[in-house]
């Protein structure tokens, strides 16, 4: 009975070991927006910041902010393409990461209308890593922007719309005719399992749960043969102590 405790008791261990260093979970990457202090009375500067960008190869995302005190003036990005369209306060951006140079991977620049406040929001609804694979994400703020007559600050707030992670397999950005890309989704994954069991370098817990399964029939294995070897020399023993009986009798 110890011996079954112990057998178990490791092999659950390794299990448990090799799970948790083989899928240890990559840490979610982080979509913030950054107010330029350069910016004036005239002009409102603000980054977007995305950590760590080296990972990211495209994002789709919405921008918001106050068309009666602010009008947008261009989008401008570090290392990579930007297609935008800006309707009535609302701004649509798809961005393509070519080379991953810097975190401030975008700036937007407003022209002030007139004296107030603005938020300036932010929502991602995509974000593809260099391998086109969707990215766990966290969008951590909005921006309140005052334009008074003494100057501009800026107020860190909440995220006003919760940002979420895609939820199957997307499709890589596309760009037909020149026209403004597109992310699409080309398989909705509803159960979860079609990717899980697909075989892809990048899906740490398909990979994990091999390693398990492994590192489990490896340990049964060796506590079977032990445990054969243990019953053969008794084996053995008892059958040997027979024979020096019988000898003597």
């Amino acid at each position: 009975m110890k011996i079954k405790f112990t057998k178990s008791f490791v092999c659950l261990f390794l299990i448990l070991f090799t799970f948790g260093f083989t899928a240890k979970a990559e840490e979610a990457v982080q979509a913030y927006l950054e107010f330029d202090t350069t910016s004036t009375k005239s002009e409102i500067r603000v980054d977007v910041v995305i950590k760590p960008s080296s990972s990211v190869g495209a994002f789709q995302a919405e921008y918001g902010y106050n068309p009666a005190y602010l009008q947008l003036k261009s989008i401008s990005s570090n290392g990579g393409k930007v297609y935008s369209n800006d309707e009535n306060g609302n701004i649509g951006v798809i961005y393509m990461n070519d080379v991953p140079s810097d975190e401030h991977v975008l700036t937007l620049k407003f022209k002030v209308l007139q004296e107030g406040s603005s938020d300036i929001t932010a929502y991602y609804s995509e974000i593809l890593s260099t391998g086109n694979s969707p990215l766990e994400f966290v969008n951590n703020n909005d921006c309140e922007i005052s334009v008074t007559s003494t100057g501009v600050t800026s107020t860190s707030k909440t995220a006003s719309k919760t940002s979420s992670s895609s939820s199957g397999k997307v499709s890589v950005i596309k760009d037909d005719d020149g026209k403004t890309p597109t992310v699409e989704k080309t398989t909705e994954n509803q159960s979860g399992l079609q990717d899980f069991f697909s075989f892809q370098s990048d899906n740490p817990a398909f990979w994990a749960l091999c390693g398990a399964l492994v590192t489990a029939a490896v340990v049964l294995i060796i506590f079977t043969s032990y445990k054969m070897g243990v019953k053969k020399a008794q084996s053995d023993k008892e059958a040997k102590k027979s024979e020096d009986t019988d000898k003597d009798s």
